[in-house]
C-alpha cells in the first residue's frame, strides 16, 4: 500500500531547477575569441588601416556590481583629417563602464536597464561616445546560452549507442555575483 502512494507522488512532485554557473574568466575567454578578435580590440568605428577615424574597444573586465552585470573596458577613439601625414582632430582613451540588468530571450543572455559611465574623463567627445554606446550596446551584447548547451549536451563526450536531445530551456531566474552568473533552468532533455 505505501509503494502505490509512493510511486504516483514521484510523478506530480516539481522539479527543481538546475543551475548553471557561468564564471566571468569562461566569459572574458568567449568576449576574447568572438568580440575582441582584432588583436584584443574590437573596432566599433573604422578598421585598425583608418589611423583618422576609428573607435575601438578593448581589455574587458567583468565583474558585479549592486547584482547587476558590470562590463569595464577601454576605449580609444579618434576622429580627424589626415593633413601632409598627421592626424588632425580630437582623439582619446578613457575606460568605459556598462551595467545592466541580465536576462534570457530567445536562447541568450542579453542586458535590459543599461547604464553607460565614463570613468575617468567628462569631455564632450568621450560624453559623445557614451552615449552612442548607451544607444547601441543591447546591439553588441548577446550571449546565446541555449547554443552553448545544446553542443556541450548533444555532441560533448561519446557516450555510447544512445543519443541526447536538448529540448526547451526556461531561466526563470538569473543572479550576478562576484564572480559569475547564475542561471536557474528548466529544461528538458531526452535520452534516444
Amino acid at each position: 500500500m505505501k509503494l502505490a502512494l509512493l510511486v504516483p507522488a514521484l510523478f506530480f512532485a516539481s522539479a527543481q531547477a538546475a543551475e548553471l554557473r557561468i564564471y566571468f574568466t569562461a566569459v572574458q575567454k568567449i568576449l576574447s575569441q568572438q568580440v575582441y578578435n582584432q588583436d584584443g580590440r574590437k573596432y566599433v568605428k573604422g578598421t585598425e588601416k583608418n589611423k583618422c577615424g576609428f573607435v575601438y574597444v578593448d581589455n574587458p573586465r567583468l565583474g558585479e556590481n549592486n547584482g547587476l552585470l558590470s562590463l569595464k573596458t577601454r576605449v580609444t577613439a579618434r576622429t580627424g583629417w589626415e593633413l601632409f601625414g598627421a592626424c588632425i582632430g580630437p582623439g582619446e582613451a578613457f575606460d568605459l563602464a556598462i551595467e545592466g540588468k541580465p536576462f534570457y530571450q530567445n536562447g541568450a543572455i542579453r542586458m535590459s536597464d543599461i547604464h553607460v559611465a565614463t570613468v575617468d574623463k567628462g569631455t564632450w567627445y568621450s560624453r559623445r561616445i557614451r552615449d552612442a554606446f548607451a544607444r547601441n550596446f543591447p546591439k553588441y551584447f548577446e550571449y546565446k546560452v541555449y547554443d552553448d548547451l545544446k553542443s556541450t549536451l548533444e555532441k560533448g563526450t561519446p557516450r555510447g549507442p544512445y543519443s541526447l536531445e536538448l529540448g526547451a530551456v526556461q531561466v526563470p531566474r538569473i543572479r550576478v555575483l562576484n564572480d559569475c552568473i547564475i542561471l536557474d533552468l528548466d529544461f528538458s532533455l531526452s535520452v534516444r
